[in-house]
């Protein structure tokens, strides 16, 4: 037993103690950062300027179907005119969200289900609205499960490095 105690310290001993590299890899080292903190700069601007055309044109949006609602209202109470409203301009929102994405790869496989899932709960919210269409709560939980489909589209679509 101590024989091979003494085998093993004689060939750690015989290892090299340290092997310098062939050349000065800091240089390397430090472009990678800088050429990964510009990209990054350059996506995160990119990006920014796409949500915020789409929150632009999304306002301009809101405020246009309600000018055409406060003139239109029918036979349609003002607050199923105004989920009408609010389900239009979350499907512009989701669609513009889906093309600026669409050539991302996204980083888990089962975000299309979690979507399903909140548009079922969508149709029951809609649905219980028809029966209590001045029920702010419903009003409330709709705008919520919207703003939980464009944050799934948003969170899965968003690049490796804005990840922690």
């Amino acid at each position: 037993m101590n024989e091979s105690k003494q085998d093993l310290q004689s060939k750690i001993d015989a290892l090299a103690r340290g092997k310098a590299p062939q050349r000065d890899l800091w240089r390397g080292i430090e472009q990678a950062i800088v050429n990964e903190q510009d990209n990054a700069v350059r996506e995160t601007s990119k990006g920014a300027w796409r949500r915020s055309s789409l929150a632009i044109a999304a306002s301009f949006l809101a405020i246009a179907l309600l000018a055409y609602g406060s003139f239109y209202t029918g036979q349609q109470t003002q607050s199923m005119l105004l989920v009408e409203q609010l389900s239009e301009q979350h499907s512009i929102q989701k669609q513009g969200l889906l093309v600026s994405f669409k050539d991302m790869p996204s980083s888990t496989n089962n975000w299309q289900q979690q979507l399903e899932d909140l548009a079922q709960a969508e149709a029951a919210i809609k649905k219980a609205l028809e029966d209590a269409p001045n029920n702010p709560a419903l009003i409330g939980m709709l705008k919520h499960v919207y703003q939980q489909e464009l944050a799934i589209i948003e969170r899965v679509h968003a690049p490796a490095w804005q990840s922690i």
